[in-house]
C-alpha cells in the first residue's frame, strides 16, 4: 500500500457502546482509600497504651472504678457552686460508691493522679460539694504547693475573695499559728477550703511533723478532708501526704496516661502503705461510656 500500512483486518463493530471505566476505577481507589484508613484506624488503637475504658481499667489493676464521668468540651463550667452543680447526679453515684470502699468517718481521703491535666481538682471540688449536701461537713485542701498556680483552682470557690488569703504554705512555714487562719468559707453549702497562695515552702515538709499537727487537727472537725494532692508519676510529694491519709482515689484521664505510667505510680502508691480506695475515670468518649 502506497501509505504503508496493511490492514490486516477489519475490526468489528460491537453490538453496544463501550463506556469510559473511568468511574470504576475511581470507585475501586475509593474502596482501597477506605479499607486502608479502617486498618490505620485499628492499629492506630491496637497500639494506644492508654486508659479507653472504666472496664479496661478495673480489669488491667484489679480494682474498682468508683466513677466515670464523660468527655465534657469545657469542664470548667460544670464547676459547683451554691446555685448550680450541673453534676449533682453523677457525683452522687460517685459518693455512694466512695461510702461503700471507705466506711470510715472521720475521713482523709487524697485525690491524685499518675499526671497533670488528668481532672483531679475538678473531681476534688464537686465530690466535695455532693458530700457536703449530704449533710456531711467537708474540708477541701490544696496541697500542691510546688506546682505553678492553675487558672481555676481552689480559690476559685472561696466566698470572702476580697479578703488576704493564707494557705497551707503559711501554716508549714509557720506564718499561720492556727488552723482557723488559713480555713475559708466557700460557695458550697458545707464545705470549707484551705487554698494554696504561695509556694514557698520546701515540699519536704508535707511529710513532716507539722502537716501531722494540721491533719489531726483537722480530722476532729470535719467529716471529710478531701486533699487535692501532687501528680505522682512527677513528684514524691504524693507519698509524704499519703501517710496522713486514709484513702487513695487515682483520676485517671481516658486516653492521656500510659497504662505503664499508671502502673508506675499506683505501685509508688501501694508502697506508702496507705489503701487506694478506686479509681474515677475523667473526659471518657461516647464510643468507650457504654464499656465502662
Amino acid at each position: 500500500h502506497e501509505s504503508g500500512y496493511v490492514v490486516v483486518s477489519n475490526a468489528p463493530v460491537p453490538l453496544q457502546s463501550i463506556k469510559s471505566n473511568k468511574k470504576i476505577f475511581f470507585a475501586a481507589i475509593l474502596i482501597l482509600g477506605t479499607m486502608i484508613g479502617y486498618v490505620a484506624v485499628l492499629a492506630s488503637e491496637l497500639m494506644d497504651t492508654t486508659i479507653k475504658s472504666g472496664a479496661e481499667l478495673q480489669a488491667k489493676f484489679s480494682r474498682p472504678v468508683v466513677g466515670v464521668i464523660p468527655d465534657i468540651k469545657d469542664s470548667s463550667e460544670l464547676w459547683p457552686s451554691g446555685a448550680d452543680f450541673p453534676l449533682i447526679e453523677m457525683f452522687r453515684m460517685i459518693a455512694l460508691n466512695v461510702r461503700r470502699e471507705t466506711a470510715k468517718k472521720p475521713l482523709v481521703i487524697m485525690v491524685t493522679s499518675a499526671e497533670r491535666w488528668e481532672g483531679k481538682t475538678f473531681v476534688t471540688v464537686n465530690l466535695g460539694a455532693c458530700l457536703g449536701r449530704q449533710d456531711e461537713r467537708v474540708l477541701l485542701m490544696d496541697a500542691e504547693i510546688r506546682s505553678p498556680q492553675s487558672e481555676i483552682d481552689l480559690r476559685h470557690i472561696i466566698s470572702e475573695k476580697d479578703k488576704p488569703l493564707a494557705g497551707l504554705g503559711e501554716w508549714l512555714s509557720f506564718e499561720a499559728l492556727t488552723p482557723e487562719e488559713i480555713i475559708w468559707p466557700t460557695e458550697l453549702p458545707g464545705v470549707e477550703c484551705i487554698p494554696r497562695v504561695e509556694a514557698a515552702v520546701t515540699p519536704d515538709l508535707l511529710g513532716s511533723s507539722r502537716m501531722k499537727e494540721l491533719v489531726e487537727a483537722l480530722s476532729g472537725q470535719f467529716s471529710y478532708i478531701l486533699i487535692d494532692a501532687p501528680t505522682v508519676s512527677s513528684f514524691v510529694d504524693a507519698e509524704l501526704l499519703a501517710q496522713w491519709c486514709d484513702a487513695v482515689i487515682f483520676v485517671v484521664r481516658s486516653r492521656m496516661c500510659p497504662s505503664s505510667t499508671l502502673k508506675k505510680s499506683i505501685e509508688r502508691m501501694k508502697n506508702t502503705g496507705t489503701p487506694i480506695a478506686g479509681f474515677i475515670l475523667n473526659k471518657v468518649d461516647q464510643l468507650y461510656l457504654k464499656l465502662s
